[in-house]
């Protein structure tokens, strides 16, 4: 499983997957893991340029994350889900070139607090998005 473990930094087990900074690069298709741990409060850039499945949970604690999808090519399809105490999601979704696609799947239980923003921004014509929360 090509896995990342977000808590105080980022923590990838694979090859397929390059990290610089607060950037993660998917250097092949297929399917991808994002655990964050509890109390994780970051901003991340994901690069998409291929056909990517992104399946992103957290549990417990306190999550608080701006990520930014960058899709230059292929079909991002991203499964959320989160149990924790209080969630803060912002996503920035940048569909780049003709024919990319974006497929989203959101879902949560909070104890507390819950907000997330999703914005998708169709910067080339022929792209498509599909968001259910």
């Amino acid at each position: 499983m090509n896995k990342i473990i977000i808590g105080n930094k980022i923590d990838v087990n694979s090859e397929n997957i390059k990290v610089d900074n607060n950037n993660v690069t998917f250097l092949k298709s297929g399917l991808y893991e994002v655990e964050y741990l509890a109390d994780a409060k970051k901003k991340i850039n994901f690069n998409i340029d291929k056909d990517v499945i992104i399946l992103e949970y957290g549990h417990d604690g306190n999550i608080e994350i701006n990520n930014h999808y960058i899709v230059s090519n292929g079909i991002l399809d991203i499964y959320k889900f989160y149990s924790c105490h209080n969630i803060h999601e912002v996503v920035n979704i940048d569909l780049c070139n003709e024919l990319v696609k974006v497929n989203c799947k959101y879902s949560g239980i909070s104890r507390e607090e819950y907000d997330f923003t999703i914005n998708v921004n169709h910067l080339a014509k022929d792209t498509e998005s599909n968001i259910i929360n």
